[in-house]
Parts: C-alpha cells; structure tokens; sequence
C-alpha cells in the first residue's frame, strides 16, 4: 500500500486495495486436481481440436504407443492408427452429429512397430457455449485379450485338424 501523513508530516496510515482472489485459488487447485486425474487415468486419453490434431495426451497413451506427449501434440491419430484412413475422419469432424458416440476396436501400431489392440471410445465434447469443440478418445488396451482369443481359436482349429472319434460299442476309430 501507499503511505499516508498527516499535515504536518507524521505517519497516517497505508492506503491499499485489496482483492479476496480465493476462488481464483480455488479454481486453479480444481484445474490442477482434474489434470492429475487426467494424467493418472489408466486408459489412454487423446483429446483431438476438430482439425484432427492433438491436443491432449496422457500417460496412459504414452504407455499404449510408445510416443510421448512432446511428439504427439500438433500430430494426428493417423500415426497411431496407420491401417485406418484417418484423412477421412478428419474432414467430417465439423459434420458429426452433436449426439456421436462411438465404439470399436481398433488395431493401433507402437512406436517400437508391434501392432496394439484398443477397445476406443470416441464422444464429442461441447464448450461452455455448447459448441462441439474437441473430439475425446478414451482407449483401453486389450492386446492382450485379443493374443488369448486368437490362440484360443488357433488352438480349436488345430484341434479338429486329425481329429479322431473313437465309437465305444464297435471299439472302431473313425
């Protein structure tokens, strides 16, 4: 604050403004809060503009992919998704209907260049106007899942390969 004196020169007081900035503090903490969340989330986040480009990327993705944030921002999902013509997707971003969900499974590509499977879904997120305003893609990792659902059909087709039955009442092979 300022100082003040009286007339003849002694000491008044200070004369400050102030400014109770709590909710500020409050929201910067509620915005600290929901980014660690994001973070931590244990599904890969991707937070697409409505160009198709980056502009959220979370740990989780960086585990998935192999890429980091630093790489990914600005880039598009085509470098994750290389099977996928993602050219298209992009250029419909701003006609997608303002009620899109979707859901799949896509076969994604590490950095390293072993193929990914994720269980994706995909919702439109609206600002406070209630424009669309950013695409969301939550991704689950199910590589694993997809490894043992193929081995388990492999594992049935080599089964029937030579297969034999064996009737009781004629003792014969067949």
């Amino acid at each position: 604050g300022l100082p003040l004196f009286h007339k003849e020169g002694s000491f008044a007081g200070f004369m400050g403004v102030c400014m109770d900035v709590t909710d500020q503090h409050l929201s910067r903490n509620q915005i600290a809060f929901q980014a660690d969340i994001l973070q931590n989330f244990k599904d890969s986040i991707i937070v697409t503009d409505l160009e198709g480009k980056i502009i959220f990327y979370n740990r989780e993705s960086e585990k998935i992919f192999g890429y980091t944030s630093q790489e990914m921002l600005g880039q598009t999902p085509q470098i994750l998704y290389p099977v996928y013509n993602m050219s298209a997707f992009e250029h419909t971003l701003t006609d997608i209907p303002e009620n899109y969900n979707y859901n799949d499974i896509w076969k994604g590509k590490h950095k390293k260049g072993y193929e990914v499977w994720v269980d994706i879904t995909t919702t439109l997120v609206k600002n406070i106007q209630g424009q669309i305003s950013y695409v969301l893609v939550i991704a689950k990792n199910i590589t694993e899942r997809q490894i043992i659902e193929y081995l388990l059909e492999e594992t049935g087709r080599i089964a029937n390969i030579g297969g034999w039955e064996l009737n009781l009442e004629t003792n014969h092979l067949t």
